[in-house]
């Protein structure tokens, strides 16, 4: 009966060494998906500014080619 209690000891201990495992592997987890949530929108907004920046320079060149090709048929 004294071995039957103590292995039965021994796995209570070694589960409640395995839950806080878990839940700190848990907490880590949560904690890189965040980085990568962030990571995933500055990623999204660095390419939204460099088309942002790309039709601004497109712009500014059909405004240049306009003006120049205006300039010329006068």
């Amino acid at each position: 009966m004294a071995e039957t209690e103590n292995t039965a000891e021994n796995l209570s201990t070694a589960l409640a060494g395995l839950s806080i495992k878990a839940e700190k592997t848990t907490e880590r987890v949560s904690i890189l998906a965040g980085q990568l949530k962030k990571v995933f929108l500055f990623l999204v907004m660095t390419r939204e500014e460099e088309e942002i920046i790309a039709l601004k320079n497109e712009y500014i060149i059909c405004r240049l080619v306009t003006s120049r090709t205006r300039d010329n048929t006068t």
